[in-house]
């Protein structure tokens, strides 16, 4: 029979070491998985900026074509917001019936002839002049235009 005071440990359970091998790997993993989302988020932002030009865009082309209001419809696009506006041109128009949306500031927006740029899409036909609209953000670009029949491209 054994003495009381002789201790035998058990082989059962894990090492500091194995512990720690296993939290490293762990946080490896985690951190690779942060990086990749973290891109998917900038690239789904990015997008959703696009989607939203493009919607106001197509939001005043057809009041336009509606002929809402008997008048001419268009956007004053700027960094950020973009304005949905009633009238001939911006500094005609009836401000009251403005529809300003925010747009996201950490993007560079960029336009031909320049911004503020403002596409004033005629009643009934919805044709305006053309433009170039460019979105960037780190690696990511895409370009928009409008053409003289009033389609919007991107």
């Amino acid at each position: 029979m054994k003495s009381p005071s002789a201790f035998t440990p058990s082989p059962s359970g894990f090492t500091l070491i194995e512990v720690l091998v296993v939290l490293g790997i762990f946080g490896i993993f985690l951190a690779s998985s942060l990086v990749a989302n973290l891109d998917f988020y900038k690239g789904y932002v990015f997008r959703s900026e696009r989607n939203l030009i493009v919607s106001v865009l197509a939001k005043a082309r057809a009041q336009s074509l509606n002929n809402i209001n008997q008048a001419k419809h268009g956007v004053r696009l700027d960094a950020g917001k973009y304005t949905i506006f009633e009238g001939k041109t911006w500094d005609n128009r009836a401000a009251s019936l403005d529809e300003v949306i925010e747009g996201n500031r950490s993007l560079v927006l960029t336009a031909l002839p320049g911004l503020p740029l403002d596409i004033v899409f005629s009643q009934l036909a919805a044709t305006t002049t053309n433009a170039a609209i460019s979105i960037s953000s780190g690696g990511r670009s895409v370009n928009i235009t409008i053409n003289e029949a009033g389609q919007i491209n991107w």
